[in-house]
């Protein structure tokens, strides 16, 4: 009986140990394909306003995928990546651009459509605020309208 005990709890421990080898070995890999995709997202120097969605195999004769959404958000370019491997997968999301985007000091920036910018309720811009040529106007919202403090 201690013999079958010992031989058991033995089992259980080599079982346990090559578990957790093999679930590091997908996490590292997912890791390698997260970084992949990353640096080939960010040596994509092209912006536009269109979502864009690709997928693809990673290394040839390898289960390895994934996927990625590239969209504009506000000033900056918004990265949705997603890679899988063996069922398992590991999402990374993230927004990037150049460091020196000319309007980087910029509390409030908002691009000149014709539109002036509408302010409801006690709003208060603090900072560098880049407005279009059309300016601030005062907007009603749920019968309020702008109260400026003097």
């Amino acid at each position: 009986m201690i013999l079958f005990v010992t031989c058991s709890l033995l089992l259980l421990g080599v079982y346990y140990l090559r578990y957790f080898q093999v679930k590091d070995e997908i996490n590292e890999r997912l890791e390698n394909d997260i970084q992949s995709i990353k640096t080939l997202l960010l040596a994509d120097n092209e912006i536009s306003n269109q979502v864009r969605l690709d997928s693809f195999l990673l290394f040839n004769q390898q289960p390895d995928s994934a996927y990625y959404t590239k969209e504009l958000w506000g000033a900056y370019p918004l990265a949705h990546i997603k890679a899988s491997y063996k069922g398992r997968q590991k999402e990374l999301c993230f927004l990037y651009g150049a460091s020196s985007y000319p309007f980087a000091d910029a509390t409030l920036y908002l691009s000149d459509q014709n539109r002036p910018l509408s302010l409801v309720g006690d709003t208060y811009i603090e900072g560098k605020a880049y407005l279009p040529k059309s300016g601030i106007r005062s907007g009603f919202f749920s019968k309020r309208d702008f109260r400026a403090n003097d």
